[in-house]
């Protein structure tokens, strides 16, 4: 079976997509130009680097596996996948009788029993392009021309390597953010991520090499290296793994030195709403919807949510789904994040006076179908979108608020006065959705990592995920021994008396019986032994349909003269599909992707 057919039989791409990419195949091929069908649907961001692989895999008969870290490190290993019961893998030595039967132990106890294993040979540096655990390897070089640069200040090559190093180090990671700080002291003078909301320290610098790194930042970036007293923007691209990254710099005067922060525009990260909603089906099918049209009717979509909570994320995964070859899409940004092709992106630049506001009234010039507003700041900006929603636009917007019932108050706070009467009426009869959401960490998926437990058991008692002996020394999932799991399994006990009491507390405001079982977090060397790895969505999310009563119910609460709006009294009207945080809480709970802790922290419940 083609790639192609794959992809659409599995939902991942649907047809109008296919026959687009096909027909563009079919004409490039005319012109000379040979193109791979998986480049195209890549190109045009319809589907993931990895899904494309994945799918031209099972077009040849193989099954992507996903084998544990641990093994791939003690092996020194990629895999291909596994055909006919026989694992393929990438290794640059051969893997003799013993390594083999090792191996095929290792993997059998991860649940991955294979009958062989073909091993291909394959050079070093094609290896590590490709090896998940590259970052590990990295980091030791990372921290070596780090010392090196101290006694070479000069050396270009070191610094080409340190920056290289930590690009990479930050993708492999999940940073969305480098942090490097320049002071006078040196215990100030460092490196940092962000990595899941939460900034981790990585390398010691001293004030030395911290100012050579900024100074190679600064040129490489486009900036002003003898400027340190004013802040500047700077943009450099990097290609990894296939891959171009896009590291988005910001560089700000501290009061003795200097502060750089990086933001890391991964292209992978631009996921469906299929993806960023997966515990929450009715969020995407509801938005889809709305941007399913065929005849232009006009609306609002608002995504709402703090500082750092995904709303460009989710933004960006409302704009992939769309049919953005059957949709004139127009959008103006602070600034473009991701270049999705098909649609016309634009950035603000208010030193010309291209603002969101300006930007709007030139795009309603331009035949759109949908208008994308990166954020409502002002009165001016809000008024243009509503006027573009009313003529008959979609019209996808941000704002700063921490829930539905805020994001409502703030947008009816930002019409300009001599425009609240109409604009009242716009949003009662044309808004269509407001999403607001809130990014919680996730409990580890590794298979060794949580227990469940039901609330009254608590947290578990025992050392961490103690795997069957292995060549007569015990290992964890991830390869620690006995002792260092034995270390942090002592801590947990510690906190296994606070753990129970939130967990009773937050399941009785939650509505789930102390009896039920949930999954708890317990550690391993891939989260760091906190328990968590990654994030999740928990979405609030409000749907209005267009019903003539709940419509003229709607404007009814918004025409009140200068009375504050009753924002629960809108959620609540007859009519309004509403997503509390109280039931996506519940939800992921249930579903084993958050704990109880994490819960009471983000709804603040009365614990």
């Amino acid at each position: 079976m083609k790639t192609g057919q794959i992809l659409l039989q599995s939902d991942q791409i649907n047809r109008e997509n296919l026959i687009f990419c096909l027909e563009q195949q079919r004409q490039l091929a005319q012109l000379g130009c040979k193109k791979p069908i998986g480049e195209i649907f890549k190109h045009h961001r319809f589907i993931s680097r990895h899904d494309i692989n994945t799918a031209i895999k099972q077009s040849k008969g193989i099954t992507a596996v996903d084998i544990p870290e641990w093994i791939e490190k003690k092996y020194k290993f990629l895999s291909n996948g596994v055909k006919s019961d026989i694992l393929e893998i990438f290794s640059v030595t051969h893997l003799d009788g013993h390594r083999k039967t090792a191996l095929q132990e290792d993997l059998k106890a991860a649940g991955i029993p294979v009958l062989d294993i073909k091993c291909e040979i394959t050079d070093r540096t094609k290896l590590l392009k490709e090896f998940r655990v590259m970052s590990s390897i990295e980091k030791d070089s990372v921290i070596k021309n780090i010392n090196l640069l101290e006694s070479e200040p000069s050396n270009g090559q070191v610094l080409a390597a340190i920056i290289k190093g930590v690009f990479e180090d930050a993708v492999e990671k999940r940073a969305s953010d480098i942090h490097i700080i320049r002071s006078s002291d040196i215990l100030s003078c460092h490196i940092s991520y962000r990595i899941d909301g939460i900034v981790r320290f990585k390398y010691q610098l001293t004030p030395q090499t911290v100012s050579s790194l900024m100074v190679r930042l600064k040129t490489e970036s486009g900036m002003d290296i003898s400027e340190s007293k004013k802040p500047q923007d700077g943009r450099v691209s990097f290609t990894y793994k296939a891959a171009e990254m896009d590291m988005r710099f910001s560089c700000m005067p501290t009061h003795d030195g200097e502060s750089m922060v990086i933001r890391v525009l991964n292209p992978d990260t631009v996921k469906s709403l299929k993806e960023l909603y997966i515990n929450f089906p009715e969020v995407p099918d509801q938005i889809q919807n709305i941007t399913s049209f065929k005849v232009k009717t006009g609306g609002l979509m608002l995504i709402t949510g703090a500082t750092g909570s995904g709303k460009s994320t989710t933004m960006y995964g409302v704009l992939k789904d769309m049919d953005r070859y059957r949709h004139n899409i127009l959008t103006v940004e602070d600034p473009v994040e991701h270049v999705l092709p098909g649609i016309k992106q634009t950035n603000i630049n208010e030193h010309i006076g291209l603002t969101f506001a300006n930007m709007l009234k030139y795009q309603v010039r331009h035949d759109p179908d949908v208008l994308v507003i990166g954020e409502m700041r002002d009165t001016e900006t809000v008024e243009a979108a509503l006027r573009a929603a009313e003529s008959g636009h979609l019209v996808i917007s941000t704002l700063h608020t921490i829930d539905i019932s805020q994001g409502i108050t703030r947008l009816v706070g930002m019409m300009p006065v001599s425009y609240r009467t109409s604009g009242m009426f716009v949003v009662a009869n044309y808004l269509k959705a407001i999403i607001n959401q809130k990014l919680v960490q996730k409990i580890c998926s590794c298979s060794f990592c949580s227990t469940v437990k039901d609330i009254k058991s608590g947290i578990i008692e025992e050392p961490p995920h103690i795997m069957p002996e292995t060549k007569g020394k015990r290992v964890t999932d991830h390869g620690e021994d006995d002792k260092q799991a034995e270390s942090f399994g002592s801590v947990y006990r510690d906190i296994g008396a606070l753990f129970v009491k939130t967990c009773i507390s937050a399941a009785e405001e939650l509505g789930i019986a102390d009896t039920e079982p949930v999954r708890v977090p317990v550690g391993c060397m891939r989260c760091n032994y906190t328990g968590y790895y990654g994030r999740t969505v928990m979405p609030e999310a409000a749907f209005f349909p267009g019903d003539v009563r709940m419509r003229g119910a709607l404007y009814a609460i918004f025409n009140q003269g200068n009375k504050e709006i009753d924002a629960n009294a809108i959620i609540n009207t007859e009519g309004v599909e509403y997503l509390s945080l109280k039931e996506s809480a519940k939800k992921l709970i249930r579903a084993g992707y958050i704990d109880m802790m994490v819960a009471a922290d983000v709804l603040t419940l009365n614990i």
